[in-house]
């Protein structure tokens, strides 16, 4: 099985009351399937973050971070498509510029959660632990 290391971009994107968008993962999707997880994903060959940061939030939701401020960083070691991938997880946090949300095929549902909820819910791996290192 092949190791590899990916630089993922995620965005906390904020909705003006204290609340973050979670997009669930499809059931059959073989990245975190049916979990819970925050806009964003994997960078491109030649991309900077900020370009994948704006992608992945246009592709994922049809809307745009609006000052966007580095929030922290964490790993997840995770199996898909017959690899195992060590997962660098880049988060920005930002508010949310968009009339709806309009969501890719890789998504079926979508939540507005504080951070709190956020961690009561079926996160993808490594998700939960970083959120609850912010939490007071």
């Amino acid at each position: 099985m092949d190791k590899r290391i990916i630089v993922w971009v995620g965005s906390l994107l904020n909705d003006g009351h204290g609340k973050f968008l979670f997009l669930k993962r499809i059931n059959g999707s073989s990245w975190a399937g049916g979990k819970w997880q925050l806009p964003g994903g994997k960078m491109e060959w030649g991309e900077s973050v900020m370009d994948t940061l704006n992608r992945e939030i246009g592709e994922e939701t049809g809307g745009r971070i609006l000052d966007p401020a580095f929030f922290g960083v964490y790993t997840a070691q995770v199996s898909a498509k017959g690899s195992n991938f060590h997962a660098v997880m880049l988060v920005y946090k930002g508010d949310y510029s968009g009339k709806s949300i309009n969501m890719s095929e890789d998504h079926d549902d979508y939540r507005w959660m504080s951070l709190k909820e956020a961690v009561g819910a079926d996160l993808m791996e490594g998700l939960g632990e970083f959120i609850s290192s912010y939490i007071e």
